[in-house]
Formats: C-alpha cells, structure tokens, sequence
C-alpha cells in the first residue's frame, strides 16, 4: 500500500519529485567535489583541466588553445570547439583553481541538462510524470552519473543539446522567430563541442518536417530560416573542424582526436560492438533497470502501432545518423563509453515506452521500486570502484595536496621539463603545472634514433629538468648524461640537466 501511495504522490507531483532528483543528485556528489582528476579517462579530464589552466595562466582566447605537452612550442593545437575549457577558465578568474571549482562547475552544467531533458520528455511524451521519470533515467545512468563532476566537454554539449532540443519544442508550438534562433545557436554550439550531439538536431529536425507535412505547414519564411539554419549550422561545425586540424598539422601536437576512427578489422569490430551492447549499454549506459524498461519499449514500440505515437520516423533519422557516427568512430567506442552518451536521447525515450506500457499493466506495483533502485544502482557501480579507492588512478603524490604542492616547488623552471614515464601525455604535466616533454617509457630517453637520444633531443629543444620515479634511471644513465638529482619527494626525483 505505501509502494502504490508513492507512486501516486510521484504522478501527482512531477514538480516535487523532479526536486527531489536534483537535491540527491547534488548530495550524492558533493562529498566528491574535492577530489584530483582520477580514475577512468584521468587523462581525458587532465587534458581538460591543462587546456582551462592556459586559457586562466596565458592567454584567454578561445581560439587559441593550448596544450602543456608542447616540447619548444607555444602549446597551440586543434581540438573540438573549448567551449567548456575557456568558460571554466573565466570560473577560475572567480573562484580560483581548486578541485571544487571544476567539479562543482560540472555538477552545474549536470543540473541545467537534468532540467532540459525533463522538460523534453515532458513535451515528447505530453505527460508532466513522464518527464520526470525520463530525466530520472538519464541521471543514474551511471556514465552520466559518473562524468557529471568530470572536466569533460562532454556535460556541456549534452547540457546545450538538450537545451536546444527544448526550445525547439516549445517552437514547435509558438512559432516564433527568437526560439528559432535559440534553437539553432544552441545546436551549433553542441555540434561545435562535441559533432556526434548534432543527433539532436536530426531529432528535431525530422518532428518539425513532420509538423510540416502532417499537422500544420510552415510559412514560407520559417521554412527557409529553418534550412538556411540547418545549413549554416553545418557549414559552422565543419568550418571550425577545419581550422582546428589545421591548428594541429602546423603544431603536429595531436592530443586530441579530430579524425573518424573506423575499425576494418571484422574480428575487432564485433568485439567492441558486442562488448558496448552486452556489457557497456546495461552496465554503464542505462543501469539494470532501466535496461528492462528499455527493452519492454523496445518491444512495445515494434509490436504495437498505438505506442508509437508521432515519434517513429524521427527516431528512424535519429537512430540511422547515430549508427552511421557509431559505426565512423568504432575505435574510440573501445574504451571510450561516454562517447555513447548522445544515445540516451533514443534509449530514454524507448525507456519512456516502457514505463508507460508497464503503467497500464497489472505489474505496475514494480515501477516505483525500479526507479527506487536506479540511484543504489549508479551508486553501486560508480562510488566504490571510482572515487573511494585508496588508488585514484594516479600516482599517490598527486593524490596527496601536501605532497604534490612540494614536488612542483622542486621544479625550478617548469616551463622546459621532461616527465614521465607517462603513456598519457598529459597527467603528469598537469599535476606537476609544468609544461614541456613527456615520455611513454624511460628506455625511449636513451634509444638513439636519427637525431640522437630523447634525451638529447628534448635538451637541444630547452628541457632543463627531468621528473620522473626513483628507480627508473641507473646511477650509470645519469652519470653519462649529466643529469644531477635536485630533489625527492616521496617515489619521485627531480633531476636537473647539466
């Protein structure tokens, strides 16, 4: 009886419930807020972070970022639109550079896609109820959960496509030429973040040419600002990709990935796609229950036409787009499962199927425990495994605040430094808050090429100082190449180049 009174309560007070979501979204969080860039893709977010520091540190144009493993350069590189980077970076004029500041500025943005997408769902589904159960889906996926206090441009453009996507449905029914502009600006900024979030654009597009062609006609002007917008917006996205490679072939710095990403290997490919569909989606994407609401959807939405409601060739355009982007980038689908993230626009409206279907059942009774159990479950599979660990992902000196504001103290010039080793790139560097070399392993110091050791190719170039673990060169490597040890702080040396 109490299991049915608060499910009652929940459909008669979406608004209420919808500030519950927040509120333990936030509180679940906020023990968090201080902690390092850690765990799964550290490097992603040190990256991040290295980008907002630069833009803070050394010169805040937003079409000039830069990079800390830059060897002799100004750091300057190509890489999705920095939107996120440089708006934390005016975050960090305000408040200063502390851990809190850029996790706290992600959990923001967490809030106002949290926000949007109720509100889409609400429109798309024409329930209040439904809207907050599709939202309270998308925050327990657990890589959602995950990277809402992550420096990651990801939770922008998710938070600016479902914005977007959202006055595009309030045009739909207003029609007026401010939410039209609205509605492309914002998808172009998401597209300009991250190309894959022009999914929502498809979306959207494919339910106003259906209003179009079904319900009501446009007028003249609004369809053509609707396809110049279209067109622009792509023109836009693509022109910035363009600059941004060529940033990158004239700095031949290539932390970031600008490129599509195929898998020709058979073999390989049906390992990551059975991998993202057995494992990533249920797991990591959707969360269990929400995995059995999407199924049921799925099947509903298939075998009965009443269900299917205005929605089924725009998901039809949306799902074919979101193949085609799969199936371009399968490499970075490996490893890199926030890169599905776009996804949860279509799963969570098969989700939304689901959960209405099984609303009109006499197995409603279990709605409200599965929604119940969705933030145990993201919790379960997230805070033990990535933030409450005694090993982040990180070397403890990093971890440790006292210990690793004394090891970038024994870096005299951090300008002109090598560290490692470090198959990131980008980790070291940035906790260190020194800008120069790195290196994946320390033989590759020593190997002689062409132009002569590493090691002496990075001094012709400046380097200077040589950070790495104790133990990791011999008394005989340093003696024949002047390297003379400045300081120690826990496992690391400082080495200094003669």
């Amino acid at each position: 009886m109490r299991v049915n009174r608060l499910w009652s309560a929940f459909k008669e007070n979406p608004g209420k419930a919808l500030l519950v979501l927040l509120s333990l979204h936030v509180l679940l969080h906020l023990p968090f807020l201080n902690l390092p860039p850690c765990s799964i893709h550290v490097w992603r977010q040190c990256n991040t972070l290295a980008v907002s520091r630069n833009f803070f540190e050394e010169d805040n144009r937003i079409l000039l970022p830069r990079v800390d493993r830059r060897g002799d350069q100004s750091g300057v590189t190509g890489m999705s639109f920095p939107a996120y980077e440089w708006l934390l970076a005016q975050a960090y004029h305000v408040a200063g550079t502390d851990n809190a500041v850029h996790r706290g500025f992600s959990l923001l943005i967490s809030l106002i896609t949290l926000l949007a997408a109720a509100a889409c769902f609400r429109s798309l589904s024409e329930s209040a109820w439904l809207g907050v159960a599709g939202t309270w889906a998308i925050a327990w996926s657990p890589e959602f959960f995950y990277h809402s206090i992550n420096a990651l441009p990801d939770v922008l453009a998710l938070a600016t496509a479902f914005t977007s996507l959202w006055a595009g449905l309030i045009w739909r029914k207003q029609r007026t030429p401010i939410l039209q502009v609205l509605t492309l600006l914002l998808l172009i900024l998401a597209g300009l973040i991250k190309m894959q979030y022009g999914l929502f654009g498809v979306l959207l597009g494919a339910l106003v040419l259906q209003d179009h062609l079904r319900v009501r006609p446009f007028r003249r002007i609004q369809s053509t600002a609707w396809l110049l917008g279209g067109i622009i917006s792509l023109f836009i996205v693509l022109a910035w990709y363009r600059y941004a490679n060529a940033l990158t072939k004239a700095s031949l710095l290539t932390d970031f990935v600008l490129t599509i990403r195929p898998v020709t290997d058979l073999s390989k490919a049906a390992g990551i796609v059975l991998k993202n569909t057995l494992s990533d989606l249920p797991e990591l994407m959707l969360n269990y229950a929400n995995t059995l609401f999407f199924l049921i959807g799925f099947w509903v939405f298939i075998a009965f036409k009443n269900q299917r409601r205005d929605w089924l060739w725009p998901l039809l355009a949306a799902g074919t787009v979101q193949l085609i982007w799969y199936i371009l980038m399968l490499e970075q689908m490996r490893v890199h499962q926030y890169y599905l993230l776009p996804f949860l626009l279509i799963s969570t409206l098969m989700v939304l199927v689901g959960i209405r279907y099984i609303d009109q059942t006499k197995w409603a009774v279990l709605l409200p425990i599965l929604l119940l159990i969705q933030p145990v479950l993201a919790s379960a599979r997230i805070l033990p495994a990535r933030w409450l660990k005694s090993d982040l992902g990180i070397p403890a000196e990093f971890a440790d605040p006292v210990q690793l504001k004394t090891l970038q103290g024994n870096i005299p010039d951090p300008q002109h430094v090598i560290a490692g080793p470090d198959r990131s790139g980008c980790i070291w560097l940035y906790f260190l808050h020194a800008k120069g070399f790195t290196f994946d392993e320390t033989r590759q110091l020593f190997e002689s090429d062409a132009d002569g050791p590493d090691l002496e190719r990075y001094t012709r170039q400046g380097a200077r100082w040589l950070v790495t673990r104790e133990g990791e060169l011999s008394e005989a490597e340093a003696v024949r190449y002047n390297l003379v040890i400045h300081a120690r702080t826990g496992r690391f040396a400082v080495y200094r180049i003669k």
